[in-house]
């Protein structure tokens, strides 16, 4: 299916999805960790069989996220992740950094209890002896626990995406985690 037809279709689903009372009303810096495993732990990479550490090391993801509407919020998500190479390369590790762009809709449960679904697009890098770059989506679902100057963040991630470097190896780096962590709201 056309990578642009799946976005404008969560998107769309995203804009028609419920309503919420108590939406976020201004910005916030999202700081998470977590438990991320790529899907495809075995890959034949520019001709040579490449096997990784399914679970992912140094997980961390910043992300600024800025309410709009009653309902929505839109956000620029960075994330980490690098995953150990067990055999076929001389290198020790595959790094991956993901920048995308965000969008959440929030549902109203109470003032303290915000459950969200979303969705990102935007671009990957991965390092193994060179870089290779792709594009990336993102699928997301979680709660939020907002208070005045601090919420608490627990999150579930889909990441799809695939990077190709110049001599046309590619590696695709996608998984699923689930996150944790705070946002200082400002």
């Amino acid at each position: 299916m056309n990578k642009s037809i799946i976005t404008t279709t969560v998107l769309l689903f995203m804009l028609s999805a419920g309503s919420m009372v108590h939406a976020a009303t201004g910005s916030s810096l999202n700081i998470k960790t977590g438990s991320f495993s790529i899907n495809d732990k075995t890959q034949n990479i520019g001709g040579t069989t490449v096997t990784f550490d399914d679970s992912s090391d140094s997980v961390f993801s910043i992300e600024y996220e800025s309410a709009f509407g009653k309902n929505f919020s839109w956000g620029v998500d960075v994330l980490n992740y690098s995953n150990d190479i067990l055999a076929g390369s001389s290198a020790n590790d595959a790094s991956t950094l993901l920048v995308m762009g965000t969008v959440r809709k929030y549902f109203d449960v109470s003032k303290h209890v915000q459950p969200y679904i979303g969705g990102g697009v935007g671009t990957s890098v991965v390092t193994i002896v060179g870089s290779g770059s792709g594009i990336a989506f993102q699928g997301m679902a979680g709660i939020k626990f907002p208070f005045d100057s601090i919420s608490a963040i627990l999150e579930y991630k889909f990441i799809s995406s695939e990077a190709d470097d110049d001599y046309g190896a590619s590696i695709d780096v996608s998984g699923s985690g689930i996150f944790a962590g705070i946002a200082i709201n400002f």
